[in-house]
């Protein structure tokens, strides 16, 4: 395992892999058993273990970073205060209690990002939302502004086709691919009679879930126009 000092650094003892783990006769690995991925444990000076962060420096190596873990960084705080005197750094009196501690925050990790991706997908006010994208739209084609149109539906009637134009409005809604579950949004716009630049061009929102999403849209979209015809109306 790696050892830390006094002065907070690590030593240059490297951790075993899991064969030396288990033949390993010591204060270190008394049940035998490494941390999962992501986790790693050191013995700290004053001989408690503490849990370490580990981040690989390059996807598939072997060589990590590590990074100690803190009490006040806690994903799902602890029901009773912890004594000053315990510091924030977290560490228990053995390696088993650090052990257990890296098997259930790996696991609650887990479990709220899965619920996360579920709230993503979730539309708790439907209505509500609806009368955002319409008032989103209608303050845009007031302000001047235009956007694309998906250019045919269509319905059969008997052997006849017809075909409608349908626009989707000006709402591009994305979900994030970097492993961190948000809801990307931003607006393609153009000028309805060719004018300069449109300002809204850069607009971009971030949010969990839909109903935060339209709601932070419809905020930046009216503080926009907003601003726009203040100035409009000064100059």
């Amino acid at each position: 395992m790696t050892t830390m000092l006094p002065s907070g650094k690590l030593s240059t003892q490297t951790a075993p892999d899991a064969t030396s783990a288990q033949a390993e006769a010591g204060p270190f690995a008394p049940a035998k058993e490494l941390p999962p991925a992501g986790y790693a444990i050191a013995r700290l000076a004053d001989g408690r273990f503490a849990p370490l962060g580990t981040v690989p420096f390059q996807p598939d190596e072997p060589l990590a970073s590590l990074f100690p873990l803190r009490w006040s960084a806690e994903l799902i705080p602890q029901a009773q205060a912890r004594h000053a005197c315990d510091g924030d750094i977290i560490a228990f009196p053995t390696y088993q209690q650090a052990l257990w501690w890296c098997q259930r925050r790996a696991e609650t990790v887990c479990l709220l990002h899965h619920a996360s991706v579920a709230a993503l997908r979730s539309e708790c006010y439907p209505e509500r939302n609806i009368w955002y994208q319409e008032e989103i739209e209608r303050l845009l084609h007031q302000a001047g502004y235009d956007w694309p149109t998906w250019p045919e539906s269509r319905d059969r009637d008997g052997d006849e086709e017809k075909r409608e134009s349908g626009s989707k409005g000006p709402f591009c809604i994305v979900e994030a691919l970097d492993g961190c579950p948000r809801l990307l949004a931003w607006l393609e716009l153009q000028w309805a009679n060719e004018r300069p630049r449109c300002p809204l061009s850069h607009l971009h929102v971030e949010a969990a879930n839909l109903d935060e999403l339209w709601v932070r849209l419809y905020e930046a979209v009216s503080t926009i126009i907003d601003r726009k015809c203040t100035k409009e109306s000064r100059g």
